[in-house]
């Protein structure tokens, strides 16, 4: 019984890193913060969307999806935003290395 008890508390603080780590999702990274609100300065007008929420994690942000492991941004819905004018080849939207999806439609790029 002895060297039963003693494997569970050599085990046991592994087995709780293990259950939190993996349920507890993460927070957006820095990096993935800056590049969605550095492009949401790149337009005058408001972007309803990116932020609105003052979390500094952006993936709680309205229409912003997340890896919950990782943090990476993967999914940006920017539809209908009233997004006007020339898309900047040097978007910071670039930097976002984990987009798999994102949504431009119903709004108003020119060049």
């Amino acid at each position: 019984m002895g060297y039963v008890n003693l494997v569970f508390f050599m085990i046991y603080p592994f087995l709780c890193q293990l259950a939190f780590s993996s349920s507890l999702p993460h927070l957006c990274l820095k990096d993935q913060a800056l590049s969605l609100l550095q492009f949401k300065h790149m337009f005058t007008i408001n972007l309803k969307t990116l932020s609105r929420n003052k979390s500094i994690d952006c993936c709680s942000w309205d229409r912003v999806h997340c890896d919950e492991m990782t943090g990476q941004v993967t999914e940006l819905n920017l539809a209908n935003n009233g997004l006007q004018g020339k898309f900047p080849s040097n978007s910071s939207l670039f930097q976002l290395s984990n987009l798999k999806r994102l949504d431009l439609s119903f709004n108003n790029f020119s060049g």
